[in-house]
């Protein structure tokens, strides 16, 4: 086995031990047992679990990863307020879908509530996640589609009820249950536009 895929599954397995059992319960000898290695040779990839943490959040919580969702080919619809943010949504739950992003999610949530510094916390991806949508609705606004009020404010009226339904969707495998929650999106997509537009 190449030492590169040793350390991917490394990384791969630790992501699910953190998500499910947090930080602080993860244990580097359950980690090697897992990926198959001897616990000496899992310091030969990683020094801690702090390293391995560090590395986690350097890979899925780089910046700009909800910005490169806004291709040039969904950009042309920005002035289609509804069309857009029904796409723009639904490329976000889909990203959100990869189970690597949902284990993501997961370690962020249970690390906020940890105080530990990281290098990447769920208020980050908030404001990630809000900047992006300040962004869009100014370009909204330049191009007149919208009525003209403040960005900021039109970013967390819409982001703050997706990011509810984000955990809501992702709590469940019931697809009863997940076809209801779509509907809902749905729902506060047409409440929204109709409230903003001309």
């Amino acid at each position: 086995m190449r030492k590169t895929d040793t350390k991917e599954r490394i990384i791969a397995t630790a992501l699910k031990q953190f998500a499910s059992e947090g930080f602080a319960a993860a244990s580097i000898r359950k980690m090697a047992k897992e990926v198959g290695i001897r616990e000496s040779a899992f310091y030969n990839h990683f020094s801690s679990k702090d390293e391995i943490l560090n590395e986690i959040f350097r890979r899925y919580g780089a910046k700009g990863k909800i910005a490169r969702l806004l291709s040039d080919e969904l950009l042309e619809q920005i002035d289609k307020p509804k069309k857009f943010l029904t796409l723009f949504t639904e490329k976000l739950f889909a990203a959100w879908e990869h189970e690597s992003e949902k284990l993501f999610f997961n370690l962020l949530m249970k690390e906020a509530s940890t105080g530990r510094e990281n290098s990447f916390t769920l208020f980050d991806e908030i404001n990630e996640m809000e900047s992006v949508w300040r962004f869009v609705f100014e370009q909204m606004i330049k191009f007149k589609t919208i009525k003209k009020y403040e960005p900021e404010t039109l970013a967390n009226e819409f982001s703050a009820p997706l990011f509810f339904f984000r955990i809501k969707y992702f709590a469940t495998d019931d697809e009863r249950a997940r076809k209801k929650i779509k509907k809902e999106i749905a729902k506060h997509i047409d409440f929204f536009t109709e409230a903003i537009t001309r």
